[in-house]
């Protein structure tokens, strides 16, 4: 099924079309400080700069919460504040936090 959709989706390029922005390297390497392959050093140095720039830093437990919410709303459109206070609870946000939360 791999195959078949990698054949569908690169069929009519050409293979350094295909090759363009990907990055080679030798995983062998990963954390091995001056002997580690400068590939490797680029793309964390390239991820950190990526994650620097984003606005928010949301906290794990906030990721967790919109999850739960999601799961227990289901179809539902509207979940209750009282609902939402419970989430909060078991996922250790303050009550004072959820509004912000919620946003």
């Amino acid at each position: 099924m791999v195959c078949y959709q990698l054949d569908q989706k690169c069929s009519e390029k050409e293979f350094q079309d295909i090759l363009e922005g990907t990055a080679f390297v030798n995983n062998r390497t990963a954390g091995m400080g001056a002997g580690e392959d400068p590939a490797i050093t680029q793309i964390r140095n390239d991820c950190q700069k990526f994650i620097s720039k984003l606005e928010v830093n949301t906290p794990l437990s906030w990721v967790l919460f919109r999850k739960i919410l999601k799961h227990i709303a289901g179809e539902r459109p509207v979940i209750s504040y009282s609902e939402a206070a419970t989430v909060a609870v078991v996922c250790n946000i303050p009550l004072e936090a959820l509004p912000s939360v919620l946003n």
